[in-house]
């Protein structure tokens, strides 16, 4: 059994808040889910995560413009830097305060960082790893609260920064003598989105009560007299510098700085205006590229490399001051008036995201009510609106041909992606709205079922990892899953009384099972030949059966005296097993109706019971922390394994006791055998997944389903420093960003648990349902982060069977070369190299495959057969490699039946593999033959329009003869 595993996608959840992103060839939606990233091939329906981790959940997401570098930054300032098209960790970096927003500039050398009150620019790291990527250049201050959004002009030397005080600013990345930042002040609530137009200085801004503003671009030139250097250096520059203050001053000093070169700068506006001085007011026609002074090179105040050197060294350098001579200096102005003020009366409604699509200047507004909104600028035509969603959209984002935009929905956990102009869908995922409590894989491994509390069946192809079904037919929460033998089918039960059958083919429930009194039913199984369905209670120690073909109720299975925990069907007997917090093992005759032996006694409450995959042991977890392995032939106890250590439980924000004495009332809860029987998967109340060898009873491995720090019970000790008289600091709401309408409880008096859809405390990490997969490469686990998926990577993995020092890749191609393939391919299956038993396999005539693989020892047809799978997912040569397989099964039958177990991942590994190809042939041939046949029928159209063309003209000869006859005559 392999236990190299690795994560590999994280399917049950495609949004949980933060900003979306399209790449730049608008093929892809970047999207964060919790802390990872999930990025959507839209072209290749396929989704992919991201194996990197930030330490809470994700906020802020930010794309170079080449598309290579992506920036996610957490809720708690915590940034990372990856090569998107790597997948590969750069850097990590702490900007140790909450960043609302992130943007890199257009020409790719910077990108600017909301930091609290302040504005902070960064010159962007390259794809190299260095000590230290992040250099500060430049801070802006300013904002009397926090700044929410911000946006770069086209040519990378003006930045727009609007904060919760309802003003914008306008920053410049060069010095430009006598400029302050430029304040739009006009909105009464804080500001949603600011942004400039495409080629020109025109800024839009959004206000959280659904105002817009245009603000045009105009200049004032300033002309100054000559005047003595000293004093200009002392009012131009230090009014410069009121802008731009030195990032390696403290907080302190800065402020202090900025009174004083304030207090200068007034003095010295004082001082030349009594000088002559004219000031110009340019047209507002005015192209933006007159923004840059005109003044000389030499007095020009720009900042060089060794200037940025001396900044970071404590000291920044002035300009060059040659013999006096006269100024002119440009300065960018704005100003709005009444007819560039709109309104997007949307009655009872805030605006919660917006954006500005520069490309066609279409502005994409989303509301609370989930409604959201296209208006065409600067005309402010309302194009499209529409109603997405029953909760308020978080974030919105267009791809850049501005065809497809992106909504996500957090609180629902919702993310579309909409056509606007054909106005249909060309995505739409949605996880389960509470959490996922179970799981399960189809027999060979292509679908994944999984159940939740909001009593939804969802089903997940494995190989894209998006949601293709889903079944609403329940009532109340799921509590357990199963497909049928052959696949066709998956049965699900409820707490709302029923246990309902779906057609996997058709997509409908075809068949449901109830009781004569309505019960809550807690688990459920199918026997091996999918004729008999049996499902245990909550509330009445009892086990129902059902026929398969008409759901009528069999027998009812008493003898239990609690809830019923478990229930499996014997693998190849028909026989029943069940397990109940009374902490009795009992095996059931289905076909009697009676105990078939007498009842185990655990000693202690069962959770959990799983039986192997051969039905000859099974093991069930109690609640005392330990699992028990039973012989189910003899009924004989094989061991127990106390797991109670194990388990590395995290401390919640509002325990009082330790997480060491937290594992005293802890237990693993879902539990699977391996495909192979030897080990098994164990998960519960921690963020753990542990791996156990049976036979020596160890554990082996442990997974890790998630470093969130967002998610309670992460953490095994707790900060003193977060306590607070009132409670944890964690606990509490301090965003300032929230709605208020969001915290309003609206539950009726009396109501003590609340509305189940407003969390106000944070989830808890669990494992409520793990599987295994048939065949061996992969299991799933139900978490609160959502569906994770582990996967085994044999590519980097070296494991020689039976290797002699003789056998080296030389060696391998040299006996390729004198034509001895049989003996090649033996040594390369010794070695256990991937290229070189392609190499070799491949170098097998079709005509010789027969012969090739009589003469092959049976000790390598485990390894024949784990190549073949996992070649036919990325080879062409389907019938030479069917070939292989049927050559391999007809004469290796005998062996592959007597050792099936050993074998059975390998073969269904082998089949999922082909059944993807069949699936993918029998609809390329379908297609094939549709448009043979449109083609049929458009040319036999052509060929009698032609006829009928041809008689037409005939008849037009005819009569044209005849006229001519008469006209002769």
């Amino acid at each position: 059994m392999k236990s190299a595993f690795q994560f590999s996608n994280l399917c049950g959840t495609v949004y949980k808040g933060g900003s979306l992103l399209f790449t730049p060839d608008g093929n892809s939606v970047i999207s964060p889910v919790g802390n990872r990233v999930t990025v959507f091939d839209l072209v290749n329906n396929k989704s992919t995560t991201l194996p990197h981790q930030c330490h809470r959940d994700i906020d802020v997401l930010a794309l170079s413009p080449n598309g290579l570098l992506l920036m996610a930054v957490d809720k708690g300032g915590q940034a990372i830097l990856v090569n998107l098209h790597r997948h590969a960790l750069l850097h990590r970096f702490n900007f140790k305060t909450r960043v609302r927003d992130l943007k890199f500039s257009p020409d790719g050398r910077y990108f600017a960082v909301t930091h609290g009150t302040q504005v902070h620019v960064w010159r962007a790291p390259g794809l190299e790893r260095s000590f230290n990527p992040f250099s500060l250049v430049k801070k802006f201050t300013g904002h009397a609260d926090d700044v929410t959004c911000l946006d770069w002009s086209f040519d990378s030397k003006l930045i727009v920064a609007g904060a919760n005080d309802a003003t914008c600013r306008v920053f410049t990345m060069e010095i430009l003598p006598r400029y302050r930042p430029f304040v739009l002040g006009t909105h009464r609530e804080r500001i949603i989105h600011a942004a400039f137009d495409k080629d020109s200085y025109t800024i839009y801004t959004v206000s959280r009560d659904g105002t817009l503003l245009k603000w045009s671009w105009f200049e004032k030139i300033i002309q100054l007299s000559a005047v003595d250097p000293r004093k200009r250096r002392g009012g131009a520059v230090k009014a410069s510098e009121q802008q731009q203050s030195s990032d390696s001053s403290s907080d302190e000093e800065e402020s202090a700085g900025h009174e004083e070169s304030s207090e200068e700068s007034d003095e010295s506006e004082e001082e030349s205006a009594k000088t002559a001085r004219v000031d110009v007011d340019v047209d507002e026609g005015d192209t933006a590229k007159h923004v840059q002074s005109s003044s000389s090179e030499d007095e020009d105040v720009e900042e060089s490399e060794d200037e940025e050197d001396g900044a970071s060294a404590g000291r920044k350098r002035g300009p060059r001051f040659g013999r006096p001579r006269a100024d002119v200096v440009h300065l960018p102005r704005w100003r709005t008036s009444g007819t560039d003020r709109h309104y997007f009366m949307q009655p009872n409604a805030k605006v919660t995201c917006a954006l500005f699509h520069k490309s066609t200047s279409i502005l994409v507004v989303g509301f609370t009510n989930g409604i959201f909104g296209l208006y065409e600028l600067p005309d402010f035509n309302n194009i499209h609106t529409l109603s997405v969603s029953q909760k308020r959209i978080s974030s919105v984002a267009m791809n850049p041909s501005g065809e497809w935009m992106a909504l996500g929905a957090a609180k629902l956990g919702q993310l579309l992606v909409w056509e606007w102009q054909s106005e249909t869908y060309v995505l739409k995922q949605q996880g389960h709205f509470f959490d996922m409590d179970v799981v399960k894989f189809s027999p060979e491994g292509h679908v994944l079922a999984t159940g939740g509390g909001d009593g939804k069946v969802k089903l997940w192809h494995t190989s894209s990892g998006f949601c293709y079904v889903t079944f609403k037919e329940h009532q109340a929460a799921i509590t357990d899953v199963v497909f049928a033998p052959n696949g066709l089918s998956v049965l699900s039960s409820s707490l709302d009384g029923t246990v309902r059958a779906f057609d996997m083919m058709r997509y409908r429930n075809f068949r449901t099972f109830t009781t004569p009194e309505p019960q809550q039913f807690s688990c459920m199984s199918i026997d091996p030949s999918g004729e008999i369905v049996a499902a245990g209670c909550l509330d009445v120690p009892e086990i129902f059966v059902w026929s398969m073909k008409n759901g009528q109720l069999l027998d009812t299975l008493a003898g239990h005296q609690g809830p019923i925990s478990g229930c499996e069907f014997h693998p190849s007997l028909p026989m029943l097993l069940s397990s109940a917090w009374d902490g009795m093992l009992r095996v059931w005759d289905v076909f009697e109706g009676k105990p078939n032996r007498e009842a185990m006694d655990m000693c202690a409450d069962i959770v959990a019971l799983a039986v192997r995959p051969d039905g000859k042991q099974f093991v069930v977890s109690t609640l005392k922390g330990s699992f028990s392995l039973w012989d189910f032939q003899h009924s004989k106890q094989l061991g127990e394994i106390d797991y109670r250590r194990d388990m590395r439980v995290g401390r919640k924000q509002t325990d009082l006791v330790t997480a060491k004495h937290l594992t005293q009332g802890h237990c693993y809860t879902a539990i699977s055998y391996t495909a192979d029987g030897s080990c098994l998967l164990a998960g519960g109340q921690s963020r753990f997944i542990s791996l156990y060898q049976l036979e020596q009873q160890v554990l082996l491995r442990q997974f890790t389903i998630s470093a969130n720090l967002s998610i309670d019970g992460m953490q095994e000790k707790l900060n003193s420093k977060n306590d607070t008289s009132f409670g944890a600091l964690a606990l509490m709401d301090t965003d300032s960003d929230s709605d208020p309408e969001m915290r309003v409880n609206r539950s009726l008096p009396g109501v003590k648990k609340g509305d189940y859809s407003s969390r106000i405390t944070p989830p808890e990490i669990r494992v409520k349902g793990i599987h295994m997969s048939s065949t061996g490469r992969s299991f799933a686990a139900a978490t609160t982060e959502g569906l994770v998926v582990f996967s085994l990577d044999d590519t980097l993995v070296f494991d020689p069977f039976n290797l002699d020092i003789d056998i080296t890749p030389d060696t391998i191609v040299k006996t390729l070369e004198d034509g001895d393939t049989l003996k090649a391919i033996v040594m390369a299956f010794r070695l256990s190299e991937q290229p070189l038993i392609h190499q070799t396999v491949e170098a097998v005539k079709a005509e010789d495959i027969k012969i090739t693989v009589e003469l092959l020892p049976t000790a390598y047809i485990k390894a024949l057969l784990v190549f073949l799978a996992e070649i036919f997912g990325t080879t062409r040569h389907l019938e030479y490699y069917l070939t292989w397989c049927k050559e391999v099964l007809t004469t290796h039958g005998r062996f592959i039946n007597a050792h099936s177990k050993e074998l059975l991942p390998q073969l269904r590994n082998l089949q999922k593999a082909i059944t993807s190809h069949r699936q993918v042939l029998v609809d390329l041939c379908r297609d094939n033959v549709h448009y043979a046949d449109f083609f049929s029928i458009m040319a036999s159209q052509t060929a009698e329009s032609e006829v009928q063309g041809l008689s037409d003209l005939g008849d037009i000869a005819k009569v044209s003869t005849e006229e001519d006859g008469e006209v002769d005559a």
